[in-house]
Order: structure tokens, then sequence, then C-alpha cells
């Protein structure tokens, strides 16, 4: 897993601090462990390059992330995933700022009937700000539940509820948020 990036802003009051480029290199193995019960590993290095630093930040930056996953495939109908990850981001709120993002996530899916599937997933995160005048943490927390009903082979109708919640030590950056959302999926096999 290799991603490399350029970013150049048109107007010259946020590129001054926000044109960046860089590079992020990642790597994994998976080991089924037992009939169902699978581990994945992950590893990523980041590199950052800032065209231009704000006062008492750095211009370039290097971090290492990653995850452990376990998957618990109860049946071919339910399945649990657990997982653990510090992983670096830069922010998209402060230019030249970045975090580190450290936490765990989990989901639950299964298969109810031969018509309706659901799945419900949570996640707790810590993200560490670094490269600003005044370092701050954000807890972050975010739990979802979807729904699904396979209406015909071909169509199915999904609905899904996500409450998002971050409190900061940066008091302005502290939010609630409720999405719902309704969507249909149409599936077409188009090679036979």
């Amino acid at each position: 897993n290799t991603l490399m990036w350029d970013r150049e802003y048109d107007d010259d009051a946020v590129a001054f601090y926000s044109d960046q480029s860089g590079y992020m290199f990642g790597a994994g193995v998976e080991q089924q462990i037992n009939q169902g019960l699978t581990v994945r590993a992950m590893v990523t290095y980041n590199h950052r390059e800032y065209d231009n630093e704000i006062d008492g930040s750095d211009d370039a930056h290097n971090a290492v992330g990653g995850s452990l996953t376990i998957i618990n495939q109860f049946s071919g109908l339910t399945r649990w995933e657990i997982e653990g990850f510090s992983q670096f981001d830069s922010s998209e709120r402060v230019a030249s700022a970045f975090y580190r993002d450290s936490g765990v996530r989990t989901m639950f899916y299964t298969v109810l009937g031969e018509k309706v599937e659901s799945s419900f997933d949570v996640s707790y995160s810590i993200l560490d700000y670094d490269n600003v005048e005044e370092e701050w943490e954000d807890k972050y927390f975010n739990a979802g539940v979807k729904l699904g009903y396979k209406m015909f082979d071909w169509l199915s109708v999904r609905a899904q509820y996500v409450y998002s919640k971050r409190t900061s030590d940066n008091e302005v950056n502290d939010f609630d948020n409720h999405m719902a959302s309704l969507y249909l999926q149409f599936r077409h096999n188009l090679f036979y």
C-alpha cells in the first residue's frame, strides 16, 4: 500500500501555510488462527513536508502508525471485529498541524433471516494534536447502526443512523452530531 500526494491551494492566503507534499507506505499481514478466527496487523509510515512553516512549527515530520484487528466469523451470517489502532493524519482544521489518532473500534454484523441484515459499530479515540501553538487533545466517540432489507434479488433498501461526539481541550471544537440516511442499493451483474 503506497500513497503519494502534492497539495497546492489556489488561494495564496491559505497556501502559504497549507501547501504540502508527502508519502505514506503501509504493509500488513493476516493470519487465520482457526475456523472463523482471523488476526490482521498493519503498519504505516508517513512523511509530510510543508512549503512554509508557521512560527514555532516544523516544516516536515515523520510518523509510524499501525493497527491490530481480530475478526471472529461466527458463521457465514454473523461477524464481530475489534480493532486497536494508532494512526497519524494531518488536520483539515489547522494549517500544518497533525495529530495521532489512537483508540479502539468494534463492529458487529449479522443477517436476520433471508431478507434483513444489520450492523452496529462503535469507536472511541483520542486525537493528540501537535505542531500547533498550544498542543491539545480531542476525544472522539462514534456509534452507528445500519439496517438493510432485501426487497428483490436486485434491490435493497438501507437505513443508517450515526451519532458522533467530540470533546476537546480547545472547547470551540466540541460538537454532537446526529446523522440519518436512507438509500436504495441496486445490483446487476454486467458480465452474464
